[in-house]
């Protein structure tokens, strides 16, 4: 891998005034955007016209927002445009994205999965839906099983509710549908064997203009794959390290663990800061929720939204805390389902003791915060 230029066979070149943007109800073509009136618009569906307007007058640089989970540090980033350009180009030579298929942005444009998913569209001419960023993006959607767009970027938690409110299938009206931004675990996998569209899991980050990994969701590939011309490998802590075209050819070191298959696939373990210290017995606790979820499941048990913690503890150092987003349990129920883990996990595996919060803390989209303390409003237990 030498840095050399990458060529795609792309509809891009002088694209940038072809198609439209669909924007508060308007359907605007891009060649008028400069004269398009900011009047009425929401804050996020400003962002997404200022960003498409920096884009079609050439700008350069384009700043975003980095929550630092993966590579350690929340900072601003500075991405090149050509930088984004071979992104752009790798994602649709990986997914192929039919031409004529509208994009969809819903996610804010500060941070890099919403920033790329409004200059994929303009870059490559193809129309472009801007919808609320909201938890509830795809609620407007009223075509059930009809294909009518290309590509959508997701997280997890915008899955988990349309799971919840019966709406799984308005997926369907996507040929392609991007989640990411946090671990998508096995019951949201499960769920989504039955989709009709091309799903799939990402791995990614600000520095690597959003995706630089990825892996087919269904039917579900065990290892992710990085994009073509790029390359992964891993510190002496097992933590990845990834160079290619979306990272200038710059090695970007990470803190999430994973395990080599070779030069071009791997398997994620978990992120470094998410493991905890327990009487010596070092403890993923993305793993941790995992098992408990499959336990949960097996003995036909409701599964709660929830995420584990490592809490000070002064003879194990740390102590793992299981903590349940809702309405506070009986002592009964509590002891009844750490008694059932007690005895259907690993050692060392058990959660000592639960806690509960009205909500559990995410950053603006949507991870997980499995930090201690956690926030101390409505927290119970």
């Amino acid at each position: 891998m030498n840095g050399s230029p990458i060529l795609f066979d792309l509809l891009s070149m002088g694209s940038i005034n072809k198609g439209f943007v669909f924007l508060s109800g308007k359907k605007i073509p891009y060649a008028d955007l400069k004269s398009v009136s900011t009047e009425n618009l929401s804050e996020h569906e400003q962002e997404v016209l200022n960003a498409l307007q920096a884009w079609q007058s050439g700008e350069s640089i384009f700043e975003v927002q980095s929550s630092g989970t993966t590579t350690g540090s929340a900072k601003t980033c500075c991405l090149q445009r050509k930088q984004i350009e071979d992104s752009i180009g790798l994602t649709f030579q990986v997914f192929s994205i039919p031409q004529n298929l509208p994009l969809v942005a819903n996610l804010r444009v500060g941070h890099v999965g919403g920033l790329m998913a409004v200059l994929r569209a303009i870059e490559t001419g193809r129309d472009l839906w801007v919808l609320p960023s909201t938890s509830r993006p795809l609620s407007f959607l009223d075509h059930v099983g009809k294909l009518r767009y290309g590509m959508i970027s997701l997280v997890p938690f915008h899955v988990e509710r349309l799971i919840s409110e019966n709406q799984l299938d308005l997926l369907s009206a996507f040929h392609t549908v991007l989640i990411g931004g946090a671990p998508v675990s096995a019951q949201l996998i499960s769920a989504m064997q039955t989709v009709s569209s091309n799903l799939y899991q990402t791995f990614g980050m600000a520095e690597t203009c959003s995706l630089v990994a990825y892996r087919r969701i269904n039917p579900l590939e065990v290892h992710y794959q990085v994009l073509p011309e790029h390359e992964v490998k891993t510190d002496e802590e097992g933590c990845l390290i990834f160079r290619g075209a979306v990272s200038r050819f710059q090695k970007i070191c990470t803190r999430d663990q994973g395990v080599l298959i070779d030069e071009k696939h791997f398997s994620w373990i978990g992120r470094k800061d998410d493991v905890i210290n327990s009487g010596g017995i070092k403890i993923h606790l993305v793993g941790i929720e995992e098992e408990i979820r499959s336990c949960l499941l097996k003995e036909g048990r409701q599964v709660p939204s929830f995420c584990c913690v490592g809490e000070p503890d002064s003879q194990l150092g740390e102590r793992l805390v299981w903590v349940i987003e809702g309405e506070e349990w009986s002592d009964e129920k509590q002891q009844d389902h750490l008694k059932l883990l007690l005895q259907q996990l690993p050692p060392y595996h058990n959660p000592k003791k639960i806690k509960f919060l009205k909500q559990l803390p995410r950053t603006q989209i949507g991870k997980l915060i499995r930090r201690y303390p956690l926030p101390s409003t409505d927290y119970k237990g």
